[in-house]
């Protein structure tokens, strides 16, 4: 989050950039009984993502534990990024980066975006779910001094790869919950809103 008043950014996928999905993890499967009084085994369909580059690292850790995703494509939701840039080049962006340490912005406040190419080379200086939220960034980091800052669709044209894991029975939905997070790159499973 920036210094002072500055409203807090959403987290991003996968770096600066990242964006990162909120919905709650789907509940574990459960059983319930049929007509006959028989238990019907019910299943879930839990996701993971959105990944811009980490997802085939996150699908051989899932072949390793039995379970088979299947990669799906979607535009990930929308997100409003406070931008300075696109910047001219490498030389001009490491300026920048410097200017804003100097006028005493945090430096978690701000990073370089490394993963959206249309505003590369450029600076990020939050990332929100809202325009509104974004825009009340804007006028915090203008206010700091901040110079050529301005408000664009982050995802906008992006496409993220998530990874489906259609009909697990109870077994595999926990199988799935004792991967270890930091393998999944952090990144919770989710009730399947990806077809």
């Amino acid at each position: 989050a920036a210094a002072g008043r500055a409203p807090r950014a959403a987290s991003a996928a996968s770096s600066a950039s990242a964006p990162s999905a909120n919905a709650s993890a789907a509940a574990v499967a459960s059983s319930a009984p049929g007509p006959s009084g028989a238990a019907i085994a019910t299943t879930d369909c839990l996701q993971l993502g959105p990944y811009a580059k980490a997802s085939a690292d996150v699908t051989a850790v899932l072949l390793a534990a039995g379970l088979k995703p299947v990669e799906r494509h979607a535009s990930p939701p929308a997100q409003w990024m406070v931008l300075v840039g696109p910047l001219p080049d490498a030389r001009t962006l490491r300026h920048q980066l410097t200017d804003l340490q100097r006028i005493g912005l945090k430096s978690a406040s701000f990073a370089a975006v490394i993963d959206r190419p249309r505003y590369m080379p450029g600076i990020s200086l939050g990332v929100f779910s809202t325009k509104a939220a974004a825009r009340q960034q804007l006028t915090f980091v203008q206010g700091k001094g901040v110079t050529g800052a301005h408000l664009v669709q982050r995802n906008a044209g992006y496409e993220a790869t998530y990874l489906v894991l259609p009909n697990l029975d109870p077994a595999q939905s926990r199988a799935l919950r004792t991967i270890n997070p930091a393998r999944l790159y952090n990144h919770k499973p989710e009730a399947c809103t990806v077809g």
